[in-house]
């Protein structure tokens, strides 16, 4: 069960869950009283559904950077590896299914917003990861996509929150990069 924990990141997706509710409650909606925001079930099963996906998201680019992973992390991959490769292929399409219809409680265009964005980290760790530059570009995008799915849903246009935006996609493209120069081993030996 640890080492499940550990190919999903649990921990990360707690963070976002968190994250996502405490960005509607207090930027998004904060003309809204905080309990109308928090049991808001539309916002309950869009947050379900991105926990869902990014779990999903996990597991592929575990799967996909599994020999990498052996370089860079080895002790992190002898944990990742009581879990079978069939297993976390297995477990990735069921995290997508429920993604997918837990959107469809929400609406026809989120059940379309979140398959493009299953196929959107479906592609980045199979073909784009492998391109300098534009992995980390792509994967700050994917990074700040499931605020952009509650920033649709409560339509604040604010100019503040787009700043806001921008710089938290900077600050996760700058980490991006870092992550990056700190495995360069498992990236030159693939």
């Amino acid at each position: 069960m640890l080492s499940f924990i550990s190919v999903v990141r649990g921990y990360n997706i707690l963070v976002l869950v968190i994250a996502q509710y405490l960005t509607s409650i207090f930027i998004l909606a904060p003309h809204l009283p905080m309990r109308q925001v928090l049991f808001d079930p539309n916002l309950f099963f869009m947050v379900l559904a991105t926990a869902s996906i990014v779990a999903s998201g996990y597991i592929i680019n575990n799967f996909y950077d599994s020999e990498k992973d052996l370089i860079n992390r080895p002790q992190k991959t002898m944990l990742d590896r009581f879990v079978s490769q069939r297993t976390k292929l297995s477990v990735y399409f069921m995290l997508n299914m429920f993604g997918i219809f837990f959107a469809s409680y929400i609406s026809f265009r989120a059940v379309v917003f979140f398959s493009l964005y299953i196929f959107g980290i479906w592609f980045y760790s199979h073909r784009l990861k492998k391109i300098l530059f534009v992995n980390n570009l792509i994967a700050s995008v994917i990074t700040i996509t499931p605020f952009f799915a509650v920033f649709l849903y409560y339509k604040n246009f604010d100019t503040v929150i787009l700043v806001h935006a921008a710089f938290l996609y900077l600050i996760i493209l700058m980490r991006e990069m870092v992550k990056d120069l700190e495995n360069m081993k498992g990236d030159l030996a693939q």
